[in-house]
């Protein structure tokens, strides 16, 4: 009866810890042009797979009304979101490698002067992050692209990326940001 039961519970740890090497290959997608966009995400687990997309921006049934007025509170509580998210993130994107990344935008707001320096400052925050966060990680070149369009106002774009981790990084990743909002808490710099 020992028997069983150790060859059963070994049996168990070997299929939680299987299912936790698993890799999960997820693709997201983002198009559009002007005000109508579509969004979208695939992900691959084992012959599981799911899709979703969604038009942006939502019906006025979907959307939220804004707050008015200015909270230093509810800041206060953003910014520390974003702490406990940022470090979420820095994480599971440590563990992450990327096997297709293409972003091409086309920009223009029908003034040449205008429209080059837009160009300009998109290029000087966008091309170091491709160059130095996205291009190590990537099993592939990076298609990277901020192209003017001088004589016309349009915005439209496509980006389109896929990664792949593991769940025990997922898991790992969401643990570590419990940890650092419990630690946020315990020290008062996390307001209710």
């Amino acid at each position: 009866m020992i028997a069983i039961a150790v060859f059963l519970a070994t049996s168990f740890g070997v299929v939680v810890v299987g299912v936790l090497l698993v890799p999960v290959t997820t693709t997201i997608k983002v198009f559009g042009q002007g005000t109508q966009w579509t969004m979208g995400f695939n992900a691959k687990i084992l012959g599981w797979h799911s899709n979703h997309a969604w038009r942006v921006p939502m019906t006025p049934a979907q959307k939220v009304k804004p707050t008015t007025g200015f909270d230093p509170k509810r800041v206060s509580q953003g910014f520390t979101g974003l702490k406990i998210y940022s470090h979420f993130v820095k994480t599971l994107w440590d563990r992450t490698s990327v096997t297709n990344f293409s972003c091409v935008l086309y920009l223009g707001l029908a003034e040449a002067a205008s429209t080059a320096l837009i160009i300009g400052l998109l290029n000087n925050l966008l091309g170091p992050w491709v160059s130095l966060r996205i291009a190590p990680r990537s099993s592939r070149r990076p298609v990277y692209g901020i192209y003017p369009v001088w004589d016309r106002v349009q915005f439209q774009g496509e980006f389109n990326a896929t990664i792949r981790f593991r769940i025990i990084n997922l898991v790992e990743a969401s643990l570590a940001a419990l940890i650092r909002a419990i630690f946020l808490l315990i020290h008062g710099r996390y307001h209710k």
